[in-house]
């Protein structure tokens, strides 16, 4: 019998992907890759619309903490309550940029405004505020009582008891003070600050210019000095709560929330709201901002530049009223 003879194996060879394959992996890989891209630009997207929603809130609630603890301040006038007609008077003391060239010092005005800045600003350049923005002038002493060892040359302080007040430049008693037998003396730093918004955050020269909150604050020389509050404010609108008839109490009494120029008597505001346009440094790639914001009264409109916006407002009642 004869073996049978065995049929010859085919053997496959590998010889690669083929181009078929090659352009779908090519494909697949495109997507996965796109897919990736998109999701880190969407992630940085937003991130930085978190990063300048933080910067507004942070700007506008740091303005507004810093303006509502120094309006609710107005007006102190440390042991002293009633003031009599011949304390009533300003401050006559040089001081370097002053602002109020009337009533410097005047402690009974303690709250002063400015309605679209008009007003007395000698202290601030017409050129640095933003157009049509109100502002603000607040007076009172300081919390803390300083010791006659510790008054400082350069200082404006108020010498303060239950019968009356008088200020003078530190570090010494004028003697006509001292020898008063005021019961209990004490000397209290004086205060005085003017709140604006400016077209820049740190100079002329910025570029982009990105408004701001400014004060210009009695520091010692004296001098009336521009500080910085928060970047980014380009708006500021005030009204105020002034008591227009006297009722037997309080609650019976009549109120009318006013702007500044139609305040009839400063001496009557025991309130204040203050409303504060806040902006991010730059703009959002495809933000369609709200182009009008309301500000008290006041309709605030804007450009529309995709930058992101946001209104804080709060009142304050004043504990020296």
């Amino acid at each position: 019998m004869n073996a049978a003879t065995p049929s010859p194996r085919t053997h496959s060879k590998s010889l690669g992907f083929s181009m078929i394959e090659l352009m779908v992996a090519l494909t697949v890989g495109l997507l996965l890759i796109g897919g990736m891209v998109a999701t880190l630009v969407a992630s940085s997207t937003t991130g930085k619309t978190r990063e300048r929603a933080s910067e507004i809130q942070n700007n506008g609630r740091y303005a507004l903490d810093i303006m509502r603890r120094d309006l609710q301040h107005a007006g102190f006038m440390g042991y002293t309550g009633k003031v009599e007609p011949s304390f009533d008077v300003p401050l006559d003391i040089a001081v370097t940029n002053k602002c109020d060239l009337v009533q410097f010092g005047q402690l009974t005005q303690r709250i002063w405004g400015a309605e679209k800045t008009t007003g007395k600003l000698q202290c601030i350049s017409v050129g640095d505020l933003v157009k049509d923005t109100d502002t603000v002038l607040v007076r009172h002493l300081g919390q803390t009582p300083v010791a006659d060892a510790d008054l400082k040359a350069g200082v404006i302080y108020y010498r303060s008891s239950y019968e009356g007040f008088a200020g003078f430049l530190g570090g010494n008693i004028p003697a006509n003070y001292a020898a008063k037998l005021w019961t209990p003396p004490a000397n209290y730093p004086y205060e005085e600050t003017i709140y604006y918004i400016s077209k820049f955050t740190t100079s002329k020269n910025e570029s982009p210019n990105i408004p701001a909150l400014w004060r210009v604050k009695l520091t010692e020389g004296p001098e009336m000095v521009p500080e910085l509050v928060a970047s980014g404010v380009e708006d500021m609108q005030i009204r105020y709560k002034e008591r227009i008839a006297l009722g037997k109490t309080p609650a019976e009494s009549t109120y009318a929330w006013v702007p500044a120029n139609k305040v009839a008597d400063w001496s009557l505001i025991v309130a204040v709201e203050v409303s504060l346009l806040v902006r991010g440094s730059s703009a959002e790639t495809n933000l369609q901002n709200v182009r009008e914001y309301k500000l008290g009264d006041e309709t605030v409109k804007v450009p529309d530049d995709g930058i992101p916006r946001q209104v804080f407002t709060t009142v304050v009642y004043l504990r020296n009223s």
